[in-house]
């Protein structure tokens, strides 16, 4: 270990695992998400962090601070481009290697993964069918700026939602969650040779130009690439990715979202906003005063919230897809409003139970801000109109 860096004690790291069942998953077209089939978990006894919190007995869902995974939903169980079904297991990072398998890596926090770390995660693909083999990315349980500075950093996605979108749109078969707070103990060559050459049996990495790494960040991309020169692994460094002569940031696409810039954000991010969450019941003022049932999500801890107003939305549910006029913000028409923020969407053209179903939201244009309105007829008159500018603009898309 490097001088003034602490033994990391022995931590977890979870793996989500997208593994061929048949050797016809490897030539099956990708599935329109989401896709069905049975979601598997193998030896999933562990929450982040400290061993002492493992269990003994498996789990039906594992937690990882903002939102869940569970066993039965259709939103993770398969790979899109593979059709593979997922496994999710635990593996303790100090002296069990998870596999002989040969693991192509990305390295980042891809928060988001927007079209920079896009960039990043089409170099593993590639590199990954040269070398015959998994396609994998490395993220963290938590924002390293937040830990590091002790400030609030609002995230564009939770973590399930990173790993379906890096699975979804860049083919990545293998996305490791680890803890933050382990990493940051380990020596920067220490995290390579222990960890990504022993344990992950990593022939080729990819980080992006400002990546840090280890203890005191001393880790960054020339001594990455100087390190992997010499241990005869495969490793590019991803310059900055710009757009409209702006660089493509976690950071800017965070303004964008606040500011319910979401057309704007979503084009650095190169595909909508996502929010995955479970359908919990509300005050059923829609469907009872309104006369529009929706469906009431909840945004994950630390996750940003977008700008109060009336969204255009597309919702993902049970092999479906539909549009639907989503309002974010604190519902100032309603008398017993709470001041919290709730996520509520009205699905058009749909009259179904969902409470309890998993849903995956997309957002795509902000149609105006939340107001008071005198009354809930001009409410429910207001929607209306909303929904018939959602389907306006879903029809004119390409």
């Amino acid at each position: 270990m490097g001088a003034g860096a602490e033994a990391p004690e022995i931590f977890w790291v979870l793996l989500y695992l997208y593994k061929s069942t048949s050797p016809e998953d490897e030539t099956s077209p990708s599935p329109a998400p989401p896709a069905g089939g049975m979601f598997k978990c193998a030896d999933a006894s562990l929450h982040f962090g400290h061993p002492a919190k493992a269990r003994a007995e498996p789990l039906p869902y594992i937690t990882s601070g903002s939102g869940f995974i569970d066993k039965e939903t259709n939103f993770y169980d398969r790979h899109p481009r593979t059709n593979a079904a997922p496994v999710i297991t635990a593996y303790k990072g100090d002296d069990t290697p998870v596999n002989s398998t040969k693991r192509v890596i990305a390295l980042g926090f891809f928060d988001g993964v927007h079209l920079g770390h896009g960039a990043l995660l089409r170099a593993v693909a590639a590199a990954a069918d040269r070398l015959n083999a998994s396609a994998c990315a490395f993220t963290f349980d938590r924002s390293p700026t937040a830990v590091i500075t002790g400030q609030s950093v609002p995230l564009i996605s939770s973590v399930e939602d990173r790993i379906w979108l890096m699975r979804r749109y860049y083919g990545i078969q293998e996305v490791i969650v680890a803890s933050f707070d382990a990493m940051q103990r380990m020596d920067w060559q220490d995290f390579i040779l222990q960890y990504l050459v022993r344990d992950l049996g990593v022939v080729h990495v990819v980080a992006g130009h400002d990546f840090h790494f280890g203890y005191m960040g001393k880790g960054n991309p020339e001594r990455l690439k100087a390190k992997c020169a010499e241990l005869g692994i495969g490793c590019d460094i991803i310059g900055r990715v710009e757009q409209d002569g702006i660089t493509i940031s976690s950071t800017y696409i965070r303004t964008l979202i606040a500011q319910g810039e979401m057309e704007r954000a979503n084009q650095f991010l190169g595909h909508p906003h996502t929010l995955t969450d479970r359908v919990v019941h509300g005050k059923k003022i829609g469907s009872s005063t309104l006369g529009f049932p929706t469906v009431n999500l909840t945004i994950p801890p630390r996750v940003i919230v977008p700008a109060y107003g009336v969204y255009a939305t597309r919702v993902w549910f049970d092999g479906q897809c539909r549009c639907a006029v989503t309002n974010v913000g604190v519902r100032p028409t309603v008398e017993d409003n709470d001041g919290r923020v709730t996520v509520e969407g009205f699905i058009l053209d749909f009259d179904g139970n969902l409470y309890g179903h998993q849903v995956r939201m997309e957002f795509f244009k902000h149609l105006r801000p939340e107001q008071k309105f005198l009354s809930m007829q001009a409410l429910s008159d207001e929607i209306r109109r909303n929904a018939q500018q959602t389907r306006d603009y879903f029809r004119q898309l390409p």
